[in-house]
């Protein structure tokens, strides 16, 4: 049946749906329905639950299967596609979303809150009306709307669980602001953006549950014993968190490491642990990291790295690190000449 003036909202869990409970705050989707009823939307959106509503900081892989599943039914029926999601990893299925979506033909938006819909301060029913605004006023691509702000999905990071302006992109432009009028203001600059992003099907796009990704956050004090490289065989792929510009202590063991995982085919990125960051060769040392074949996370998050990995892991067919390098390769030229930050938050 054709829906195309409706937008389907999909709920996953999250502060934004939960109600109080003898233990604390737990997702009940009654909360959205009652909004949508309240607001008068229930002849304008149609709302889909997850089997299971959980508090976002338990999201599982298997969960991404089940979203996607929910997205893809009747997805070129609606105008458009809202994800309510915690913020706790909002990030993560975000970076996934715009990975799996941003090419296709309508827009979708994901979106949560700080503060219960039910609680007279809550910032969720602007969140969900702005993000209705927000699908009426784009084409397609995947965006974050938080706190009147549109944020490109792939750049994004929650830096506060306090304030309601917990959202942020790192080292791209915002994408709009909301306006007093209700509207979208877009930025002139990017109004038209449009990302490399990897051309995947997301008909028949699964997760693999069975990936294991090892995330190893340097300090100062790097481990010198050789049986780590040992414990490290079973993992499928390795993302180093590391300082500055993608430096650190470049001594035997960790060479052998990333070499371990590079000879077969075992992807190693190496992330900034800095807010806003490039991984490049600026410095001597970074050139000799790179020069192990170790993939550049560039400006990407930590978040965006991971979920790439993720996807690179479950297409079986690829070559994973030349898949993931390339891809990092085409989004960076992209964002470099329309939506780089210049600096600042």
């Amino acid at each position: 049946m054709q829906q195309i003036n409706k937008i389907k909202m999909i709920y996953t869990g999250g502060t934004i749906g939960m109600q109080k409970g003898v233990n604390g705050l737990f997702p009940n989707a009654d909360s959205i329905q009652c909004f949508l009823n309240k607001q008068q939307l229930n002849e304008r959106i149609d709302l889909i639950t997850t089997q299971s509503l959980i508090d976002s900081s338990a999201l599982k892989i298997s969960d991404w299967n089940e979203y996607i599943q929910l997205i893809n039914q009747e997805l070129e029926s609606y105008q458009g596609i809202i994800v309510l999601h915690g913020t706790d990893t909002l990030a993560y299925t975000a970076a996934m979303l715009s990975i799996l979506y941003s090419t296709q033909k309508i827009p979708i938006v994901i979106t949560g809150s700080m503060l219960p819909i039910f609680e007279l301060d809550s910032d969720g029913k602007d969140n969900i009306i702005s993000s209705i605004r927000a699908i009426e006023q784009l084409n397609k691509g995947v965006v974050v709307v938080f706190n009147q702000k549109m944020l490109p999905a792939f750049d994004c990071l929650k830096i506060s669980t306090l304030d309601k302006n917990a959202f942020i992109s790192p080292n791209t432009q915002l994408i709009a602001n909301y306006s007093k009028k209700n509207t979208w203001q877009f930025n002139n600059k990017v109004e038209n953006f449009s990302i490399h992003f990897p051309k995947l099907d997301c008909n028949v796009f699964q997760f693999c549950d069975e990936i294991k990704i090892l995330n190893m956050f340097l300090t100062p004090t790097l481990v010198e014993d050789v049986s780590i490289i040992g414990k490290c065989q079973n993992w499928d792929a390795l993302i180093l968190q590391s300082f500055g510009n993608g430096n650190f202590g470049l001594n035997e063991n960790i060479k052998k490491l990333i070499l371990s995982f590079l000879e077969k085919d075992k992807p190693v990125i190496n992330v900034s642990q800095v807010l806003i960051s490039r991984v490049d060769d600026t410095y001597a040392l970074g050139s000799e990291i790179l020069n192990t074949g170790i993939i550049s996370g560039k400006c990407f998050t930590f978040e965006f790295c991971y979920v790439l990995t993720a996807v690179a892991l479950s297409c079986h067919e690829r070559n994973k690190v030349q898949w993931i390098q390339q891809t990092l390769l085409e989004i960076d030229k992209t964002i470099s000449t329309s939506l780089l930050k210049q600096g600042g938050y």
